[in-house]
This record gives structure tokens, sequence and C-alpha cells, in this order.
């Protein structure tokens, strides 16, 4: 059977959860021979680089630079000349775009939803329940995200799908012995006595990372315990200030961006994901699949993946007192952080192969071309 002509449009280039995603979603439709193009709407950055590496065709269209006006043309030109029998779009603004200028195309548009993040502008609510019918299936990733998507945008259950997110295993499967090495190449501030709490994530408010640095704060005189933060954003000059204000310098690390990292969890003894909203949460997964236990804020999305003190550890979100209370408690519990990383790499290893996500991706493109 011949297989569709998809085309992945994303928004930025940058390496967070959606643009991994992206990447890993083109590589093995690439893989499983269907003609896929990926597109993005800002300029040129880390993913698309590793997208033509694959080899896919793939190019930025800088809205920054390019104005509104030549980007609208742009996308116009890609959906009724480019032949797609389907289009897999990856953020709000990308949506609204593929929408309007596709409104007389018979493509099949496929929409992912990620966040939980309930007080969406009206607006944005409404434009997504008028232009439902152009959508062939919202894909979300997790029973969190689909209940916001009913009960914030009226989109009806039958035009929605979960299709959980999925990791690379194998390359997760990270043994600690890797620990003194990469401290070692990385010359941090860190030595072989330290307890290392480790966050990964856009430098955004969503993620939360103010929180983790005020239970830093907290923590400031207990010996030994150290923070590593990996990632960048628009709140990194503000973090900047939280550490010189708490007076954290020895503390926190700031990694910024890394491709490193399964090696980089081999380091850690904690990873926090202190997020605010969460649809799924890919770094609690990847380092449930590494056997780092984790404590993360108790919203959902990420409760969905974990089960409080089994899989990991919940902690009320916002209240940054809890979370040093939560780091305390598995740091002087060594039994009980292994139990947890134990019974979370099992969990892992059964509902989040990247696999079984492709799986479902693939069949469902399939069944919407007939």
């Amino acid at each position: 059977m011949l297989k569709p002509k998809v085309l992945i449009f994303g928004s930025s280039t940058i390496l967070g959860g959606s643009e991994i995603k992206i990447f890993e979603i083109t590589k093995r439709l690439y893989r499983d021979d269907f003609h896929v193009e990926t597109v993005f709407l800002y300029e040129s950055g880390i993913i698309d680089k590793k997208i033509k590496e694959i080899p896919v065709k793939t190019q930025c269209l800088d809205i920054k630079n390019k104005g509104f006006l030549k980007t609208f043309l742009s996308i116009w030109q890609l959906i009724y000349k480019g032949n797609y029998e389907a289009i897999y779009c990856f953020g709000y603004k990308v949506n609204f775009l593929v929408r309007i200028i596709g409104v007389l195309s018979k493509v099949k548009l496929f929409t992912a939803v990620e966040s939980t993040k309930k007080d969406l502008n009206i607006l944005a609510a409404v434009f997504d329940k008028l232009s439902s019918f152009k959508v062939s299936k919202y894909i979300c990733v997790s029973e969190s995200v689909r209940k916001v998507l009913e009960s914030r945008n009226k989109i009806s259950r039958k035009k929605i799908t979960v299709i959980k997110n999925g990791i690379d295993l194998n390359r997760f499967n990270i043994c600690k012995t890797y620990k003194d090495n990469k401290i070692n190449e990385l010359s941090i501030n860190i030595q072989a006595e330290d307890f290392v709490i480790g966050c990964i994530g856009n430098f955004r408010k969503a993620k939360g990372q103010d929180i983790l640095l005020e239970a830093a704060y907290k923590l400031k005189d207990h010996p030994y315990i150290k923070f590593i933060l990996v990632g960048d954003g628009e709140l990194r000059i503000y973090y900047e200030k939280l550490i010189k204000d708490y007076g954290l310098k020895e503390k926190v690390i700031l990694l910024g961006v890394r491709e490193d990292i399964p090696e980089l969890m081999s380091i850690l003894d904690i990873l926090v994901v202190p997020s605010r909203w969460e649809g799924f949460g890919l770094a609690a997964v990847e380092a449930m699949a590494c056997k780092v236990p984790i404590i993360a804020s108790n919203v959902d999305g990420l409760s969905e993946i974990i089960q409080d003190e089994v899989t990991g550890v919940l902690f009320e979100k916002e209240n940054s007192s809890a979370l040093a209370e939560k780091i305390l408690f598995l740091k002087e519990n060594k039994f009980k952080r292994e139990d947890i990383a134990e019974a979370a790499y099992k969990y892992t290893t059964k509902e989040f192969d990247i696999e079984i996500m492709m799986k479902k991706i693939e069949n469902l493109i399939l069944y919407e071309k007939r």
C-alpha cells in the first residue's frame, strides 16, 4: 500500500519536549517509508538541523523576519502545491494559520494537544471550536489533556484520541557508572559525596523552576545538596537573579540547553518536575527509564503517570516548603529511592516505549487516509 505524504508542521526549533517529539516522529515515519517533510514557523535552530541529517526535507519560515504576510503566502503555497495527504500540526499559531489557509483544501489535519492550561484566551477557544470541522483528529498526550480540551474548547469526544508520549528506551537505559565520567567531562562543582537534584525544561512559567529555587533556598544550610538546571529561555535572567539573591551560586548549576540528557541523568540522585501545569511530563518519563526517582508537582498530566510514593513522589503545586520536605525525605531514605526507581522503570518499559506511540500515530494517519 502506498503510504501518504505527510507534513509535520512545528512552531519553534529549540530543544524542547514538543520539538524532540517532532524529530522522533519524523525519523520513524521516514524509517517506515512514509513520504515525510517538516516545516517550522520560526527561525532555524537545533531540531531542523537534526532532521536534515535523517535526511528529510525541512524548512524554517522565520516569521519574525519575513513578517506575517510573506509567511502566510509561504504556508498557502505549501498546502496547495505540496500535495500532502496529512498535516500534523504542533502549536496554536501553527494550527490557526493552517486551518485558515487550508479551509478549501482536502488535506487531513491532525492537531497535537499537549497542555492542560485551563485559562486559554477565550477567543482562541472559540476559534478552535469553530474551526474544528477542519480537524480529522485532535491527538492528546494524556487523558488529562483530553478532559481539558472537551470542557474548555467544547470539542466533541469523537474528534479526540489519546496517544501518550513515548521515548527511545534503549537511549535512556543509562547505567549509573557513567556518573563520575560525566562530572569530570563537564568540569562542574559536584563532588562524589554530593546529593544531586536535577530539573530539565525550558525556562518559562509553566515549568516552575522558580519553585525549585525557593526550595533550594530553604535547604541552603543542608550540606552536600546540589542542584542542576538544564534548559534556557525567557526567564533565564530572572532565575540568575534569584540564584544570586538567594545566595545559591555554590549550590545551583545552570547547564543551558543540552542534547546529552541520558548521560546527564546518570549524575542525578533525584529529578524534580515542579510544573505549574503539565500535559504529560516527558522529562519525568525519561528519568523513570534511567531509574532516577522523581519528585513532581501534583498536577494533571504528571499525576496521571506518577503514583505517589510508588513510581514517584508528588507535592502540592507551587508549595516550595512541601517540595523541600519531599527532597529531604528521599535524601534520607535510600531504600525508598531505590524502590521508587525500580517500580518506575518497570512501569515505563510497559507504557512509554516510543514504538507503541508510533504504531498508533501511523495507524491513525493510514486510517484517516481512507
